[in-house]
């Protein structure tokens, strides 16, 4: 804020500036993670190698408490989730209000037959990157939580 020539800008303390600033961190219910889950087509999978955890972006389906993946043979994401523990996150946020959600599904990841897939093809992961990914992904959840930043 520029107050103009010769005039000094308001000082607001900062005790009232986070009052009005910042939101109330709520936990999720599992009704509306899993909602929120299923209506998210794009989301961040997580899984452990010797170095460190990895995250990448990724096209995923979630249906019930297994979330679906496809990737091309002999990806890293193939080689490492062909039977491991992983993670699959889904968030949303608004940076001028200040308020958003995240999802995070736990579990573990093995390579299921593309058959195995939910059995309608408009609930089939579809990659957004071109290429043949033909090794199908599934992890099956042991934990979903969520948390919600309200205003």
């Amino acid at each position: 804020m520029n107050p103009g020539p010769g005039r000094e800008a308001p000082v607001v303390p900062l005790e009232e500036w986070a009052r009005w600033g910042q939101g109330t961190l709520e936990p999720m219910l599992r009704p509306e993670c899993l909602s929120r889950l299923a209506q998210s087509r794009v989301g961040r999978v997580a899984w452990n190698e010797g170095e460190g955890p990895v995250v990448i972006p990724v096209n995923g389906r979630v249906i019930g408490n297994e979330v679906f993946l496809r990737t091309r043979p002999g990806s890293r994401l193939a080689l490492a989730l062909r039977n491991a523990p992983a993670s699959y996150q889904v968030d949303a946020y608004d940076s001028y209000q200040q308020v958003g959600w995240s999802v995070l599904l736990r579990g573990n990841a093995t390579w299921c037959d593309i058959d195995e897939l939910p059995p309608y093809e408009s609930e089939h992961p579809l990659p957004w990157a071109a290429g043949d990914r033909t090794v199908a992904i599934r992890i099956a959840a042991t934990e979903i939580t969520g948390r919600i930043l309200r205003p």
